[in-house]
């Protein structure tokens, strides 16, 4: 095994990571169109590209941030909820966040009521199911999926950074979110050849589309969710994550994708995708997660609420759920389920779930240790590293045109220093900061694509993990960076007493383009027209002696 001061990975002629799924298959073949702007999508905008991002992620990491993803051992809260309480290992410090649901049938929610409403202060210390269906659309599919409509409330969770809201969908209201983890087109629409120019934004038809050999595919979001509170508020929560380790939803992935993974996706594909979920569903019992992330590394997070139909900024969304927990810690909302024609805004179906509870106060309750870190600032010391500059070039015609420039840069001068304020908790280590101090003679631009291709590992007790990381701006060329470790197993993580945090870059060595590996020259500026993965390979340099050891206090 290379020593870490070597060159950790150079993979100039791997392929993109690859996950067994028809869904991030199908992603990865169609483009999105341009939607026409209507009410709805105003409102949800930031659900969509937050999903559409997280999809985004997952397809377009170079396979060097993959290996880097490799170090990462998964234990994660969203996963534990998703496991059965009565067999699962227990883990004391999520079990302390967590807030059991009630039993409904000792619980009345919708008494009192005001304006037609539960009062939330008269609810006990946990989430109460009760489905109603305020909506649905008069199409037979939502009708379908409304008669048999059942979402369950079960665990929640307050980690200080995430919310978390474990839910149930059985039956046929598993549909949608089959639709979004199997690729399968159920409320799709196909789009005959003779529409095609109108259905694109100024009609630039993307090239593949052209000559009719290939229908498009307008992909399903998901059903979104919302927590509703008493003043009709609502803080928009995405769709049901954390379904992919489910053992039921993987064998029947793996069953389709044995069935059409090899296929053209076609007409005769899709219908036959439709009938086997149609098939599956009735039966189907699915848990996810709703995780919505609520404190950044930094501090609070400003994020936009609906109020009276219309996006709204809260500056500190932290503080706005504090303000409307009781006195024991605990924020009740009413959980919302709704689905919205993405063309259209119409809505299709809407329920209230029920009450969900969460505890914001329990986090403060886990004991905490503080970590210090050397008083020196330590410097990268390799005068030149390759850095890669992602630019979208606009052209008449060409909608996904790409052009990506590796320049060099003396990186001798960069600099970390160790900042107080990190800690280790039951939960993991988290707001490891550091001050990053970059050469004055550098441009804006250089400054940000260094930041870019700026990542970290913290190796532990002979382990590596992956350090993600925020960045706020302190002057022009000083950087605070809030550092957070938190993929450690917890059964693992009493036993750190020190580690050290490792600087590592990144840069392109080859991109794709009309699935064709090109490699890139320093300094020279690669273009190509339909460039549907860009920078999908890297090479990752590690600088171990630019290390910062942080020690746990006892």
């Amino acid at each position: 095994m290379k020593d870490a001061s070597e060159q950790l990975l150079s993979f100039a002629e791997n392929e993109l990571v690859q996950k067994e799924s028809i869904r991030r298959s199908v992603l990865s073949e169609y483009t999105q169109k341009q939607k026409k702007s209507v009410a709805w999508t105003k409102i949800l905008l930031p659900i969509a590209a937050c999903f559409v991002l997280l999809c985004g992620t997952v397809l377009l990491i170079p396979s060097a941030r993959a290996e880097v993803a490799r170090w990462l051992r998964i234990e994660r809260p969203a996963q534990y909820l998703t496991e059965d309480p009565e067999s699962r290992t227990p883990v004391e410090a999520l079990d302390e966040l967590i807030v059991k649901p009630v039993e409904t049938d000792s619980v009345t929610p919708a008494d009192p009521v005001v304006d037609g409403e539960p009062v939330f202060a008269n609810l006990p210390n946990g989430s109460v199911t009760d489905n109603r269906i305020r909506y649905t659309a008069d199409e037979p599919l939502w009708n379908a999926i409304a008669d048999d409509f059942s979402v369950t409330i079960g665990e929640t969770m307050f980690d200080g950074e995430d919310l978390y809201i474990a839910v149930t969908l059985k039956g046929m209201t598993t549909l949608p979110v089959l639709d979004q983890f199997t690729g399968s087109t159920l409320v799709s629409q196909a789009v005959p050849l003779d529409e095609l120019a109108a259905y694109f934004e100024d009609g630039k038809v993307p090239q593949r589309y052209r000559d009719g050999t290939q229908t498009y595919y307008d992909w399903y979001l998901g059903a979104r969710y919302a927590l509703v509170f008493e003043d009709g508020t609502e803080l928009w929560l995405g769709p049901v994550t954390s379904l992919d380790a489910n053992p039921e939803l993987g064998v029947f992935e793996r069953s389709l994708i044995s069935e059409f993974g090899e296929e053209p996706y076609t007409d005769a594909v899709r219908e036959q995708l439709n009938a086997r979920m149609l098939s599956w569903a009735p039966d189907a019992q699915l848990t996810g997660v709703l995780r919505h992330p609520i404190v950044g590394p930094n501090g609070s997070n400003a994020e936009p609420v609906v109020q009276n139909g219309a996006l709204v900024q809260v500056d500190d969304i932290y503080r706005f759920l504090l303000d409307r927990t009781d006195e024991d810690g605990m924020l009740r909302a009413t959980l919302r389920y709704r689905d919205n024609d993405a063309d259209s805004g119409k809505t299709l179906l809407e329920a209230d779930i029920g009450t969900a509870v969460i505890d914001m106060t329990a986090i403060d309750t886990l004991p905490k240790k503080d970590l210090t870190g050397p008083d020196a600032p330590v410097s990268l010391g390799n005068a030149t590293q390759v850095l890669s500059v992602h630019d979208w070039v606009v052209t008449p015609y060409d909608e996904t045109t790409a052009a990506i420039t590796n320049i060099e840069a003396d990186v001798s001068d960069v600099t970390f220093k160790a900042l107080p304020g990190g800690y280790r908790s039951g939960l993991g280590i988290r707001d490891v900061q550091a001050e990053l101090t970059l050469p004055g003679d550098w441009s804006e631009q250089v400054c940000d694509t260094f930041l870019s291709a700026l990542s970290f590992y913290a190796d532990a007790n002979g382990a590596r993990y992956t350090a993600g990381y925020s960045v706020r701006q302190l002057s022009s060329h000083r950087f605070l960076l809030t550092v957070g470790i938190s993929g450690i197993p917890y059964a693992d993580i009493e036993a750190i007493d020190a580690f050290r945090l490792i600087p590592v870059l990144e840069h392109d060595v080859a991109m794709r383009a009309d699935g064709e590996i090109i490699p890139l020259e320093p300094n020279v500026q690669l273009v190509a027209p339909d460039a549907e993965h860009v920078g999908c390979n890297g090479e990752l340099t590690a600088y171990p002696d630019a290390a910062l050891l942080f020690t746990v206090q006892p």
